[in-house]
């Protein structure tokens, strides 16, 4: 019993050391959007919506595994920081005199997220692959800053925070080069799939008015970054 167990762990060993594992730590940067979407089953007249892209980074650990000569499993786990501008304009008609007065916000949002994208990447050139999977992201906190404005004269900044979902699930695309056995470039996009407003998740209409809007809009993520990753571990 004891040779047999001593043999499977000779073996095991052996398996282990031959087997082709890449670890590295990765930063990247680029530019993120929260992406205000209205609703075509409840539209919103009064609205009119524009969302801005704003600068966005991560930090994470990187692991490859080889499944094939030319197929790797890509696996991260770290932390990323999206960000983004949402413009709305609204307008407010006076039952009295019929003067119509012109609402404005612009509204930037800040979210800190703990993420885990999984790919599976296909080599096409000897130093070249590209890989698509998924990327789940739990919510760490976030914030927002608001200034409003009625017919462009500022009455109003408002502050808040922790009005955006817990989870989201995002399409992951990326595409990496090897400049050397320590350093990896790529080029990665993550397209949000869940709506990660809130009832919570304040407006300018809804903020001032009371009115629950959260089934007329959705929010989704869209991140498109580049990143550099140092390799700890190169056993390919």
């Amino acid at each position: 019993m004891n040779r047999l167990i001593i043999c499977l762990l000779v073996l095991f060993s052996t398996q282990a050391a031959k087997s082709q594992i890449q670890l590295g730590i990765q930063l990247k940067t680029g530019i993120g959007e929260m992406q205000k979407i209205e609703n075509d089953a409840f539209p919103f007249y009064l609205n009119e919506i524009e969302s801005q892209p704003a600068p966005t980074w991560g930090v994470s650990v990187q692991s490859m595994l080889a499944l094939h000569s030319n197929i790797k499993l890509s696996v991260e786990l770290g932390y990323n920081q999206i960000q983004g501008i949402e413009n709305e304009v609204y307008y407010i008609t006076n039952i009295d005199n019929g003067a119509v007065y012109k609402y404005t916000s612009e509204t930037t949002r800040k979210a800190h997220y703990l993420s885990l994208p999984v790919s599976i990447d296909f080599k096409i050139a000897p130093k070249v692959s590209i890989g698509a999977g998924l990327s789940a992201n739990y919510l760490l906190t976030n914030n927002r800053h608001s200034e409003y404005r009625t017919n462009d004269i500022k009455y109003a900044t408002i502050g808040g925070g922790n009005d955006l979902n817990r989870f989201d699930l995002g399409l992951h695309l990326q595409s990496s080069i090897e400049l050397s056995d320590k350093f990896i470039l790529s080029a990665k996009g993550n397209w949000g799939m869940l709506n990660i407003r809130t009832p919570e998740t304040r407006d300018a209409f809804s903020t001032f008015s009371g009115f629950d809007d959260s089934q007329q809009f959705e929010v989704k993520n869209r991140q498109f970054t580049l990143g550099i990753t140092y390799m700890l571990l190169n056993n390919k």
